[in-house]
């Protein structure tokens, strides 16, 4: 009896498999669509070009298809679906002739018969890139600044020759960006003339000419923060303020940063309640022209990118301990040394924060000081006008100078001068 029911089972099971539609993989056939008809060019752009077509009458037409060259050598096949109408190339260099084959594909991935179709792109936008890039000596090394208006990725390479007067050449830094106006810097290079060289690539491998500048690097040190810097409050319009006694200035430049394992209290914390901006001063103790700056995050407990870290700030300086914010006296008015905004890496929202976030916020932040607004300095003062998480509770770990002493000259083989206003 149970076998004959099983049976009885079975055979309602087929029958009512029977009756419903397949379901799975696309019938297959033989029958190739029809080809793609009237193609032209709709419109060139730098690198690329659009072209525009009629598809076959073909119920399962399942897409359009371009099989193309590129300057590089490299082959390429670019799919659009059945309901375009036109397709993209790109990755092409030059604004010379080139050539496209474009096939209708259906759901079983039949072929239509290629369409043969010419165009010529305009060049490539790294060479636009390219004409803007300059060359510039900087302190420890040299400034490269360039536009990328279209905002393409795109990478810089720099090199120099291995030796003097040497054909081969060694790579010092390579410089990632998509960002309309980009800047990279190259340090830790001698107080000596150096030919520095850069060229730019694109996604696809298109690469420009080499594009050379003989450079020399301004001297720079860091700045011996635990030695000389203190605390002062020298400006009457801006009041020394701490969280509390656990979080003095002190703190910014005791050479520690957190560190997993580390303190996590190890940092300079302003209490909240003064509106934007947050203000704070210091005495480094010794006159410097300042060439950059490493700022520390306060990075422990889930606060990398978050809560009073700065995001945005300003920076002033002078030699006049009788500086005053609101002073009318050239002599004792605060210089202004540049604006500087933090970048998260990942890019990922507030409260989140990738594996490199946490190390560079950890680390420090490199911030560079415009050189056409350099000048001495011993007296400091930040402006913060934006932190991470929007408080005014604003927190720094470690802050880190480098620059040009007073009285540094090759003249005198690099020795320092008498500095006056030393204490």
């Amino acid at each position: 009896m149970k076998k004959h029911i099983f049976l009885f089972s079975l055979l309602l099971a087929f029958l009512s498999a029977c009756n419903q539609e397949s379901v799975g993989q696309y019938p297959v056939d033989n029958v190739a669509p029809g080809p793609v008809s009237n193609v032209g060019v709709k419109e060139t752009f730098g690198g690329g070009v659009t072209l525009a077509y009629t598809i076959p009458d073909d119920a399962d037409l399942k897409g359009v298809i371009a099989n193309f060259t590129l300057d590089t050598g490299k082959k390429m096949s670019v799919m659009v679906s059945g309901y375009s109408r036109e397709i993209t190339l790109e990755g092409f260099a030059n604004a010379t002739e080139h050539t496209a084959e474009l096939r209708a594909m259906d759901k079983s991935r039949n072929l239509s018969e290629p369409v043969t179709v010419k165009f010529t792109p305009k060049r490539a936008p790294i060479f636009d890139v390219y004409e803007t890039l300059k060359i510039n000596s900087d302190f420890g090394g040299a400034k490269f600044t360039w536009e990328n208006p279209e905002m393409k990725d795109i990478i810089v390479s720099i090199s120099k020759p291995l030796t003097d007067g040497s054909d081969v050449e060694e790579n010092l830094q390579i410089f990632y960006s998509s960002a309309p106006e980009g800047e990279g810097f190259v340090r830790g290079l001698s107080v000596e003339p150096v030919v520095l060289s850069a060229t730019i690539t694109d996604k696809y491998g298109n690469t420009t000419d080499k594009k050379s500048q003989e450079c020399t690097p301004l001297y720079e040190e860091k700045i011996q923060s635990t030695k000389y810097w203190k605390k002062w409050n020298g400006d009457p319009a801006i009041k020394y303020k701490q969280y509390s006694s656990s979080y003095p200035i002190t703190e910014m430049w005791d050479g520690k940063k957190q560190t997993e394992g580390g303190d996590k209290g190890n940092m300079f914390h302003l209490p909240a309640g003064d509106p934007f901006p947050v203000r704070f001063t210091f005495d480094m103790g010794q006159i410097y022209t300042l060439s950059r700056m490493k700022l520390a995050q306060r990075n422990l407990g889930g606060w990398a990118f978050e809560h009073g870290n700065p995001k945005r700030f300003q920076v002033y300086g002078s030699l006049n301990s009788n500086v005053g914010l609101n002073e009318t006296d050239p002599e004792r008015q605060w210089i202004f040394l540049g604006e500087f905004n933090s970048f998260k890496p990942s890019g990922l929202p507030l409260g989140e924060a990738s594996v490199e976030d946490e190390r560079i916020a950890a680390e420090g932040e490199d911030f560079t000081f415009p050189i056409e607004l350099a000048t001495d300095v011993r007296y400091i003062r930040f402006d913060i006008l934006e932190t991470w998480g929007g408080t005014e509770m604003v927190h720094i770990a470690e802050l880190e100078f480098w620059g040009q002493p007073e009285g540094y000259s090759l003249d005198n083989g690099g020795e320092e001068e008498t500095v006056t206003n030393k204490k």
